[in-house]
């Protein structure tokens, strides 16, 4: 379901970006709320607010992770597909 969720999130980029992206803002700040009570509750609160940049870091610069190892998953390594193998 990744290429999939891929395209549509691009042509939904590119038909409605205001609305992507505030929506996807949205949906970080209430999805992260829950993690952050947790590790809030048990570590420190300050701390736990780092969870709010991760979430929108992985969002928007890293979401190309899954589709990448999914495209190069019969090469050994992860996000080191030309490297060669060790023996």
């Amino acid at each position: 379901m990744s290429y999939p969720f891929l395209i549509f999130m691009l042509f939904f980029v590119l038909t409605h970006p205001l609305l992507f992206v505030s929506s996807t803002l949205a949906s970080i700040l209430i999805l992260t709320t829950f993690p952050v009570l947790f590790y809030a509750k048990r570590y420190k609160t300050k701390e736990s607010f780092w969870a709010y940049s991760y979430s929108i870091l992985f969002t928007f610069g890293l979401f190309w992770i899954t589709p990448y190892a999914i495209a190069t998953a019969n090469k050994s390594g992860w996000l080191t597909r030309g490297l060669p193998k060790k023996k």
